[in-house]
């Protein structure tokens, strides 16, 4: 009884490998307004002049995936936008994956800023007057200190733009290292950020 679901498959092109980097994280819906009809699904990335993958610049990648069910062949998954942010390092020195130290263990965890894309979540809200997008990424703030970049994107009429950011670093002073975070915004427009914290 039941009809076999639609499947919408796309291979994005890795010919220019810093537009995509080592992924592209989707929005993610909060709030109880919906996007306007018709809106595709958001994605975004990050580049890393200093990274990897040989970008050009430091900035956020655009992406808007509209599905047609009716017609598959007609979806699209398109890169629309590439954001100029300030400039940012996502290479932590350490050794493999040992980058953040903990108290009591010479073991260090994980930074994974060297990944080339934002972290969980690109949290979407739709004020009515404006959408705004979320999202945050591992950094080196300073010299072997981590902390966290952030960003707001607004839409206006479907056109993105960087409307605010900043990096959290307050590592610089406690050395307490601050990474891993996860970013949303409440109805006012009111940002917090959690992240895991070691020194």
């Amino acid at each position: 009884g039941n009809p076999s679901p639609t499947v919408i498959s796309f291979f994005v092109n890795r010919a220019t490998p810093s537009l995509v980097g080592d992924g592209l994280l989707p929005a993610d819906l909060d709030g109880p307004v919906p996007p306007p009809p018709g809106s595709p699904g958001y994605f975004v990335g990050s580049m890393d002049q200093g990274g990897p993958y040989g970008a050009a610049q430091d900035a956020l990648t655009f992406w808007k995936f509209k599905a047609d069910f009716a017609t598959p062949a007609n979806s699209s998954f398109v890169l629309t936008n590439t954001l100029p942010i300030a400039v940012y390092d996502t290479i932590f020195p350490c050794s493999g994956r040992q980058c953040i130290p903990q108290p009591g263990t010479p073991v260090k965890v994980d930074i994974l800023s060297y990944r080339q894309r934002p972290l969980h979540r690109l949290a979407y809200r739709n004020y009515g007057t404006h959408e705004a997008l979320v999202t945050n990424q591992a950094v080196e703030a300073a010299a072997a200190m981590s902390g966290i970049r952030w960003w707001e994107v607004r839409l206006a009429n479907g056109v993105p733009s960087l409307f605010q950011e900043g990096t959290y670093a307050p590592g610089t002073s406690d050395n307490i290292h601050r990474w891993m975070g996860s970013i949303a915004m409440d109805a006012a427009g009111n940002m917090a950020l959690g992240y895991s914290a070691s020194d």
